[in-house]
């Protein structure tokens, strides 16, 4: 803690000054003026005291006419080209959450060890290793920009030798087999049948599958051209490109769903939706998920799909639930199911049919083959039988036979 105080000089200028207590020993320091004096007390506040004295010994103004990290981060961000709005927004928003500390200091105070803080601050907040690495990634490139530019008295990257954690669990799958899918589709309203079967039978990501129009569909190759997303932006969603570059792809469309395709896309105009609520409009995550996803799953796995409902409870004849039961015991999948699970277990069935780890990598617009093989390669068979036959090979000469 810091308190203002202002004494007169014999002058009869004003000294402003904060009080302050390091250990037992109570200090003083003197401002220029008032704005400089709070805009410290401020520092102390954000950073601690013992961090905002290391400031005040380090410059001559007591760090309050420097541009602070986050102030030059903000700026940064908004003139950065190459991002959405709706990226720009989410970087934005997390600086002026995550950065409370490290972002009071000044710019060219920023050091490794006031990094290692800062992560360490995130690690007892509770935040997993991936998000620590994605929070990491933005400082470390706000850091970058900072470093090559020549109004920032900052000689090299404190991220650069940063130790981030990699233990993190992995996230946990769930996959569908066929007869699985048959009972979940069987618990889903008919309208939604052919948007199910879509997010299954082609891996698409939903944010891609909802943007997906009439003009996309080629009846001729039986085709899906995936070109665009759903973008999350301040005040709304709009239509952007995918997630990554490797996203925009052309999918070929199993047999099975080219007839639902082809009934999806009956008296509708190249850039109508294909895949729609039952009323004709978007499929949004915050209703599709509540309202169509969370039933069919409960139901699927032999529960009521409305537990919030009175037992007695059944939906009205004419609705798109009417008639749809819980599936019998012996028929119930017996598992967790999120959306994104679907887009797993489009992957399984890939493998599971042969499919090469890049031909995955095209059918999920994965931009790199490594993610393909970190979130799948357990599923691919017969990795491990090559590296077995090409080791008895090898050690087959040098070691005998041990007989029965």
């Amino acid at each position: 803690m810091a308190s203002p105080r202002q004494r007169m000089r014999a002058d009869g200028t004003v000294a402003w000054q904060a009080l302050f207590r390091v250990g037992k020993k109570q200090r003083s320091a003197t401002f220029p003026d008032a704005a400089a004096r709070d805009r410290w007390i401020k520092l102390v506040d954000n950073i601690g005291i013992e961090a905002a004295v290391e400031v005040l010994e380090a410059t001559e103004d007591g760090g309050t006419n420097t541009v602070t990290l986050s102030e030059y981060a903000l700026a940064n961000i908004e003139e950065r080209s190459g991002i959405g709005e709706g990226t720009r927004h989410r970087y934005k928003r997390e600086i002026r959450r995550d950065w409370r500390k490290i972002g009071a200091l000044p710019i060219d105070m920023v050091t490794e060890r006031s990094v290692r803080q800062w992560l360490r601050d995130l690690e007892r907040a509770g935040a997993s290793a991936k998000t620590i690495r994605n929070k990491h990634g933005l400082l470390s490139s706000v850091l970058e920009h900072a470093v090559r530019d020549s109004s920032v008295d900052l000689s090299s990257n404190p991220c650069a030798h940063s130790q981030l954690r990699k233990d993190d669990v992995q996230e946990e799958m769930s996959f569908l087999t066929p007869d699985e899918f048959a009972v979940l589709l069987g618990c889903m309203p008919v309208q939604y049948h052919a948007f199910t079967a879509a997010l299954f039978g082609t891996g698409m990501r939903f944010s891609e599958a909802t943007a997906i129009q009439v003009g996309d569909y080629d009846s001729q190759s039986e085709s899906l051209r995936i070109s665009r997303a759903w973008k999350k932006v301040p005040g709304g969603w709009i239509v952007g490109p995918p997630k990554t570059k490797r996203g925009r792809r052309t999918v070929e469309m199993p047999d099975a769903l080219v007839a639902y395709c082809e009934e999806a896309r009956q008296s509708k105009a190249p850039s109508d939706l294909l895949f729609t609520t039952a009323r004709g409009g978007r499929i949004k995550h915050s209703t599709f998920y509540p309202d169509v996803w969370v039933p069919a799953v409960r139901l699927a796995n032999g529960l009521r799909g409305w537990p919030d409902r009175p037992a007695e409870w059944e939906p009205a004849r004419g609705t798109m639930w009417h008639g749809l039961q819980p599936a019998e015991k012996s028929m119930k999948i017996g598992k967790p199911l999120r959306i994104h699970d679907a887009r797993h277990t489009a992957a399984s069935w890939m493998i599971a049919s042969g499919a090469t780890p890049q031909e995955v990598q095209y059918a999920l617009g994965h931009e790199s083959i490594q993610t393909t093989y970190d979130r799948y390669g357990h599923l691919m068979p017969g990795r491990g039988i090559k590296i077995k036959r090409a080791m008895s090979a090898a050690l087959s000469a040098a070691l005998p036979e041990i007989e029965a």
